[in-house]
């Protein structure tokens, strides 16, 4: 889910769920336009055709970033300018809620950006993924804690992300392919 926001006239891509390589900024909606991410990272926004498409005419917005200046661009997502409603997302998000392929029920993964209080400007990313939280700051990543147990995971996410977990959602993630298991 992406939101399409319009500012004084400009419409800006905004986008708070889609991790550290997602874009921490609104980007304006312009075919081409380059900004910087999370220094060294770099965003861009394409309105182009998807390589599967069958229609040649057919265009689509194109989220495409790269973690470092001298890497490749890298396509990451797509998104129309069709509005959807919440009935819309409850039935496209089914079965990445509930698929045993999905990555979302495989994994657990938690992105906190990184506020320098001095400059007032994004300087990196905290993440959980599964059994270890990170910290990159400036293109150097530090592994900064790691869990064996699931208790030991809960009390990370409220000490790194200020994420309290009632004890009925302690205990959703039992029995998952995603708990972690001593």
């Amino acid at each position: 889910m992406v939101n399409l926001v319009t500012i004084d006239g400009q419409r800006y891509l905004v986008d708070v769920g889609f991790g550290s390589d997602g874009p921490c900024l609104p980007i304006p909606l312009q075919s081409g336009y380059e900004c910087t991410g999370i220094s060294p990272q770099m965003l861009k926004l394409e309105y182009k055709p998807l390589p599967m498409h069958t229609d040649p005419t057919q265009r689509v917005w194109v989220y495409v970033h790269k973690r470092n200046p001298e890497d490749p661009w890298l396509d990451a997502y797509a998104f129309s300018e069709i509005e959807f409603f919440p009935e819309d997302y409850e039935v496209m998000n089914l079965s990445t809620m509930t698929s045993p392929r999905s990555f979302f029920t495989q994994n657990v993964l938690c992105v906190k950006a990184l506020l320098n209080m001095e400059t007032n400007e994004l300087e990196g990313i905290l993440s959980l993924y599964q059994s270890e939280v990170k910290k990159k700051v400036n293109g150097e990543v530090q592994i900064v804690d790691k869990f064996t147990t699931e208790d030991q995971r809960v009390r990370g996410l409220e000490k790194w992300f200020g994420i309290r977990l009632t004890k009925n959602e302690r205990s959703g993630i039992r029995y998952l392919a995603s708990e972690l298991r001593n």
